[in-house]
């Protein structure tokens, strides 16, 4: 029997400041069918290079601590894959696709690290990474100010490995900004309520808990970067500090891929008009 950790997003009401806060925090489980954990350290690059000593201190301490955690591995030994196996009200499966392959591109593009969507005729068992809307009715791991969590890294075979789970009870698009409750809540408002309700940046969240998940990268107390503990304090891209925690578990990229500079291009553009490219307008409410 061991410990299996994973990382809970969860909000919280700070009365002092009148404004909610999603804090990070760890959450371990017991998995009784296995001994032991190998975490994949050998694998990582050396932390005892020049360049390392060169980076401030405070860079250096959190990278050390980053070691605690292994990084995932993929099934195949060459890419990763992900399905998206639900969808939520707002989010529809074609969508949440294309936000989860964005938020993988953010690490993808300057990390030895290539994630794609699995093939329909990949058997569930050879997928590396699997994400889920859920609420706290269909996932005890839920509570009912969590938005969202990932495992970490596990490199033993367990039905926890590469699980990501979504809290369907709260409202995501790709920018945060909160729109009409006519739009979030059609039930009690008229379409037309010009009073707005609070949404969460999607693609935000899932690029924290890929962090997580796939880097096995634990919070930093730092604010303004992705795994900034807080959501508010997160950044809207990864920062430096973010992509040199990153090299220092997986290495950096060696080549950049047609791939995956079109889809770091369709992030930027998907950015600056926050919007969602038009076949996948007509899917979603709030666009």
């Amino acid at each position: 029997m061991t410990n299996i950790k994973f990382c809970r997003l969860s909000e919280e009401w700070n009365a002092k400041n009148n404004i909610y806060n999603v804090k990070g925090e760890e959450v371990s489980i017991q998995d009784k069918k296995t001994k032991s954990v190998k975490e994949s350290i050998a694998d990582m690059p050396t932390i005892n290079d020049k360049n390392f000593k060169d980076l401030p201190i405070a860079w250096q301490t959190q990278i050390k601590e980053d070691r605690k955690f292994g990084v995932a591995v993929p099934y195949n030994n060459k890419y990763f894959t992900f399905r998206c196996y639900d969808e939520d009200t707002e989010v529809p499966k074609p969508v949440a696709e294309y936000i989860i392959d964005i938020a993988y591109s953010a690490w993808e593009y300057d990390l030895n690290i290539n994630v794609k969507i699995a093939p329909e005729d990949l058997p569930d068992s050879a997928v590396d990474f699997k994400l889920y809307f859920k609420t706290t009715t269909t996932d005890k791991n839920l509570r009912g100010s969590t938005l969202a969590y990932h495992y970490y890294p596990i490199s033993h075979q367990s039905e926890y490995k590469g699980i990501c789970v979504i809290n369907k009870e709260y409202f995501y698009n790709i920018n945060g900004e909160n729109i009409s409750l006519g739009i979030i809540d059609p039930l009690n408002y008229r379409p037309d309520e010009k009073k707005k309700g609070r949404t969460y940046n999607l693609v935000k969240i899932l690029r924290h808990e890929f962090g997580h998940g796939l880097l096995g990268l634990p919070h930093t107390g730092e604010s303004g970067h992705t795994m900034s503990a807080l959501y508010n304090h997160m950044s809207e891209d990864n920062t430096e500090f973010d992509i040199t925690r990153g090299l220092y578990k997986v290495g950096a990229k060696k080549w950049k891929s047609v791939d995956v500079k079109n889809k770091v291009k369709k992030w930027y553009s998907t950015k600056k008009s926050k919007s969602l490219p038009d076949e996948l307008k007509p899917l979603v409410k709030w666009n």
